[in-house]
């Protein structure tokens, strides 16, 4: 199976591993999600909305995670800043102070930093909504329309996945056309944005074959060519599941799956070492 080498800045790299481990999020998942959002670009800005930064943060967005999760991070300093009205919106009263936050999206550790807990919040989030742990592909629609949005879409999906997804999400569909409706112009259903959100974070990019420092100043990383098989995905490291007491738990279950799984034949032990549902379904609780 041949690799396809990425190059990836080391300030980005750093930043991003640095992240991962302050709030368990696999290395992998940020790179793929930062590599779909900015193509690593630090400073890359949205034309169609106020997204900006490595993970495409919208203004809203980033004042909220920042106020939620700055002060354990070390920007308290910002976090005590921002206000939350009794509406629920996240304000700065002072426009100085507000435009030297929001130019923090385009610091790759920062933005790495606030990507990471966004993510660890979203996984507990749809856990708790659908019983079992988000796929990459699934965390990726939270960082893209919220956990909420995320949670809207899903139960949305279990009950009409044909029902056309713009009529749902009217104002992320004018911002993101390309997602919301196909090349003919016809709006896509909720299945079919559902697979076109996943289809990166579940395909061939994910996981990282190898990671390794080549040269000066950028991280090259090899990636597979062609997926391995769902089951045997690295796992993000973000929810219960992997960190905190339950982690030894999960641990002794993962060994015996596996032991049980080398002794069937290989089609029935694809289906039982199968840590998530296959890329494409909604977030039964399977």
């Amino acid at each position: 199976m041949g690799v396809q080498p990425i190059s990836v800045p080391q300030s980005v790299a750093n930043a991003l591993t640095a992240a991962g481990d302050r709030s368990g999020v696999d290395f992998s998942y940020l790179l793929q999600t930062a590599m779909r959002e900015s193509s690593l670009n630090p400073g890359a800005r949205a034309s169609t909305s106020s997204a900006v930064g490595l993970f495409q943060f919208l203004e809203s967005t980033w004042l909220q995670v920042m106020k939620q999760d700055g002060p354990r991070l070390g920007y308290g300093n910002y976090a005590d800043r921002i206000e939350v009205t009794s509406s629920g919106d996240y304000v700065v009263r002072d426009a100085g102070v507000k435009a030297q936050i929001l130019k923090l999206r385009e610091d790759p550790q920062i933005a790495a930093d606030l990507a990471a807990a966004f993510t660890r919040e979203n996984g507990e989030y749809l856990r708790n909504s659908f019983g079992r742990m988000p796929s990459p592909g699934e965390l990726y629609i939270a960082h893209f329309l919220g956990a909420q949005g995320a949670e809207k879409m899903f139960r949305a999906g279990l009950q009409n996945p044909d029902q056309v997804a713009v009529n749902l999400f009217p104002r992320q569909a004018e911002a993101n056309r390309s997602i919301f409706y196909d090349q003919s112009g016809h709006a896509r259903t909720i299945r079919q944005v559902y697979q076109v959100l996943v289809a990166k974070h579940e395909g061939a990019t994910s996981p990282f074959a190898v990671q390794q420092m080549t040269g000066k100043g950028r991280r090259r990383c090899a990636r597979r060519s062609r997926p391995c098989h769902p089951g045997f995905r690295r796992r993000i490291c973000l929810l219960p599941d992997c960190f905190g007491p339950s982690r030894k738990l999960w641990m002794a279950r993962r060994e015996r799956v596996k032991r049980q799984a080398r002794s069937l034949p290989s089609s029935i032990a694809s289906s039982v070492w199968r840590p998530r549902c296959s890329p494409g379904q909604f977030p039964t609780r399977c």
